[in-house]
């Protein structure tokens, strides 16, 4: 379900964030960092994530945005509702590690890459239990909790080019194309 409201209905906003509340003392979002606005004075941003026994849905939560005291002025974000998922892994982050090193022939340090137990939104709309691990080849590896194998890959760096146009001084519209590159000119 989205929670993206339009804030020009105050009650709505109200009722929104009742039910966040419930959620909150339920267990089923976590209360994450809040962070003051560098823009507004006394507002802050809050960061909620939803879980299930504890455990993170991956990619679902919410932004609530307050004043300085304390009342919501907007709330968006995504969650998903009604969620049956089984939050017990059948295999060990140390289990799953070796499972990943064989499928892919490297080697994790756990010490240096943790892994952290996510329930991972499947097309679908079903939710895998998964370890989520970073592994030194820039990527996360989500990995099934139960069976070991890889479900999702997801790259560790955003990288970026852009396509964009304009016109010539003779009036000709021309296409340009540009990547980042780390050379200095003199």
């Amino acid at each position: 379900m989205s929670v993206a409201r339009s804030t020009a209905n105050a009650d709505a906003l109200r009722e929104w964030n009742a039910a966040v509340e419930r959620m909150v003392r339920a267990g089923e979002i976590i209360v994450g960092p809040r962070i003051e606005d560098r823009t507004f004075a006394g507002r802050t941003h809050e960061y909620l994530f939803q879980a299930v026994d504890g455990i993170r849905v991956y990619g679902s939560g919410l932004s609530r945005q307050s004043d300085a005291d304390g009342t919501t002025v907007s709330l968006f974000g995504n969650l998903h509702g009604r969620i049956d998922a089984d939050t017990a892994p059948a295999l060990s982050p140390t289990e799953t590690a070796a499972r990943l090193e064989q499928s892919l022939g490297g080697r994790f340090d756990a010490s240096q890459h943790p892994a952290a137990l996510v329930l991972l939104p499947l097309p679908g709309g079903d939710l895998a239990l998964t370890y989520r691990i970073g592994a030194s080849d820039a990527r996360y590896y989500f990995v099934d909790a139960h069976s070991g194998g890889i479900l999702h890959v997801q790259d560790a760096f955003n990288r970026q080019a852009s396509l964009g146009g304009g016109f010539t001084f003779g009036g000709k519209w021309r296409e340009l194309s540009t990547t980042r590159a780390d050379r200095h000119f003199p």
